[in-house]
């Protein structure tokens, strides 16, 4: 059986010269509490490769994930999981410095609670595997600044407390294809810019689409 390695009280090491990893290839790694880093911080549950291992929140909210200063990457590697969306228990990320990373390879969620974020740039990479579902849930603004996409039957997720827009014009394609693949973004003050003539581009979607601005902007 797999054995799960838990953060279970607030931790800031300091010197952020190197880089901190904290890596379980028999069980996973469960957030019981804020771990922050300023500098490199990496999070990887399926060590040596392992078939399974996830990246969860013991409760929600339990702890947030940081890495500051100016070459503070965030990175998280699992097999079976980051964040989990029938618990609502989304895997939260703080401040960011550099650039965040999320790679899930086999089974489970892709569920990511964050600030202001820029998906599918260079400071901003998901990788969900075919077939599962990728949640973004965003404080602010989502930032569309290069393709994103899910394939296999997967969904993309977007809900943003502000706007969902694209970076720039044909910035970044969302798709979510093969049979049964949705694509859902709700925002609350906007999806797009008619102004600018930059609408979110969609590609292909393999079911349905669905798209849904709360309060005020452009849909």
């Amino acid at each position: 059986g797999g054995e799960e390695a838990a953060v279970s009280a607030a931790m800031n090491p300091a010197g952020g010269a190197g880089g901190v990893t904290i890596e379980n290839s028999r069980g996973g790694i469960a957030i019981g509490a804020s771990f922050g880093y300023a500098g490199a911080l990496t999070r990887t549950a399926n060590g040596g490769g392992a078939a399974s291992g996830a990246i969860t929140e013991q409760s929600a909210g339990a702890g947030t994930l940081s890495a500051t200063g100016g070459g503070g990457n965030l990175t998280l590697n699992a097999a079976s999981g980051i964040g989990s969306i029938a618990g609502a228990l989304p895997v939260v990320v703080g401040t960011v410095g550099g650039a965040l990373s999320a790679t899930n390879t086999t089974s489970g969620d892709l569920y990511l609670q964050t600030g202001a974020v820029t998906l599918g740039s260079a400071g901003f990479g998901v990788s969900q595997y075919a077939g599962g579902v990728l949640r973004i849930d965003s404080s602010g603004n989502i930032v569309i600044g290069g393709n994103l996409t899910v394939g296999g039957g997967g969904t993309i997720a977007l809900n943003a407390s502000g706007t969902i827009t694209e970076q720039s014009a044909g910035a970044g394609t969302l798709s979510a294809t093969g049979a049964g693949g949705n694509l859902t973004l709700n925002a609350a003050t906007g999806i797009g810019a008619i102004s600018g003539t930059v609408p979110v581009v969609i590609g292909t979607v393999g079911g349905e689409r669905a798209a849904r601005n709360r309060r005020g902007g452009d849909l």
